[in-house]
């Protein structure tokens, strides 16, 4: 009988133990192939596994690339007369969203460049187009929706002008 009750807290603590390796997994890695990889290897094979993914599964390199990705957006790195006047250039819900944007995805913002919001697509469309148009190298292109209208048609005429001027055009078209 204490045979049987040491086999099922030996069993408790292993499945403890293959849990809390699991959630490490599922928080730590981004890869998908690599966690399901790593998961099957804890699960399938007992303790080999955990100790394995404990040695060689665990990035303990710290990089400085991290540090600075995970510093906060450039805009806080800004002195105080340069983050007022970029502040001025649009609405508070525009600051919201690179805060937003900066916490599901931190990332620096470099200086020198320029937004000009196109509120719709009739203001969007052919600014989108003329730049296109202009492309000599690459033009990187997704879209929801490619129809055969008049903006259709606009943004063929603009993909056609950048091959001609020798741009690779690689278009994604969802739905």
């Amino acid at each position: 009988m204490t045979y049987l009750s040491s086999m099922g807290i030996a069993g408790a603590l292993y499945l403890i133990l293959q849990i809390c390796v699991t959630v490490h997994i599922l928080l730590h890695k981004e890869d998908v192939h690599s966690t399901i990889g790593w998961i099957g290897l804890v699960w399938l094979t007992p303790l080999v596994g955990t100790v394995i993914y404990v040695l060689l599964g665990i990035n303990r390199i710290h990089r400085k690339a991290l540090d600075l990705r995970n510093s906060g957006p450039a805009l806080y790195k800004l002195s105080a007369r340069e983050a007022q006047e970029a502040e001025k250039l649009f609405p508070p819900s525009f600051w919201q969203l690179i805060r937003l944007g900066h916490k599901v995805h931190p990332q620096l913002f470099a200086r020198g460049n320029r937004i000009t919001p196109l509120i719709n697509g009739d203001n969007a469309y052919p600014e989108m187009c003329r730049l296109i148009a202009q492309a000599k190298k690459e033009v990187l292109l997704a879209s929801y929706i490619l129809n055969n209208d008049k903006a259709g048609q606009m943004f063929l005429t603009a993909l056609k002008t950048a091959t001609q001027n020798g741009a690779r055009v690689k278009m994604l078209v969802d739905g």
